[in-house]
């Protein structure tokens, strides 16, 4: 059997719109912060592009955050590039690694459904180390974005937030780090 004939049997993919081909290129040259700048307020930044970085955002998350490396300046993308929420605030959860907790480096992306923050304590976050599962209070000017269709597909509804405004933050569960 050929490469081409298991093709007829896998589900054809759209091709990538030219904002996603755009976002890709940003990302792997590590050019986030050079795009932000030049697109900041020159009135570029379309409805389209925003749901592609949503959709980015969700794929790729924490690879941005870590080659921005600086927590203020992801906030700032964030604030330019998710399509806006309009909503009321939210209570929200979050599985987090016990040592981004510690450190004060707890993730923009939340939940308002507690068993999927659980999943991400129990499992993903609980890495090189324990898992805590974090609840907090949202105003609406602290959340970036609400659930995309992607993020509903995955079972995640993610919430993006920036951690630096929540209220109430508290950790209600820890988990013991898996083996």
């Amino acid at each position: 059997m050929k490469l081409e004939d298991i093709s007829d049997y896998l589900p054809s993919r759209p091709k990538p719109t030219e904002e996603e081909l755009l976002l890709d290129s940003i990302h792997e040259n590590s050019e986030w912060l050079p795009f932000l700048q030049r697109m900041s307020d020159s009135g570029l930044i379309t409805p389209d592009l925003q749901i592609a970085f949503h959709t980015k955002w969700i794929e790729s998350g924490h690879f941005i955050r870590a080659k921005i490396k600086d927590d203020e300046a992801v906030a700032h993308l964030l604030s330019k590039l998710m399509p806006k929420y309009d909503g009321e605030g939210l209570t929200v959860f979050r599985g987090e690694n016990e040592h981004r907790f510690n450190s004060g480096q707890i993730g923009f992306c939340w939940t308002a459904d507690r068993e999927v923050a659980e999943m991400y304590a129990c499992g993903l976050n609980a890495c090189r180390g324990q898992g805590v599962l974090l609840k907090a209070y949202a105003p609406s000017d602290a959340i970036f974005s609400g659930p995309n269709a992607h993020s509903r597909y995955l079972g995640e509804n993610e919430v993006t937030v920036d951690p630096m405004k929540l209220n109430d933050l508290q950790i209600i569960s820890i988990y013991p780090k898996p083996h």
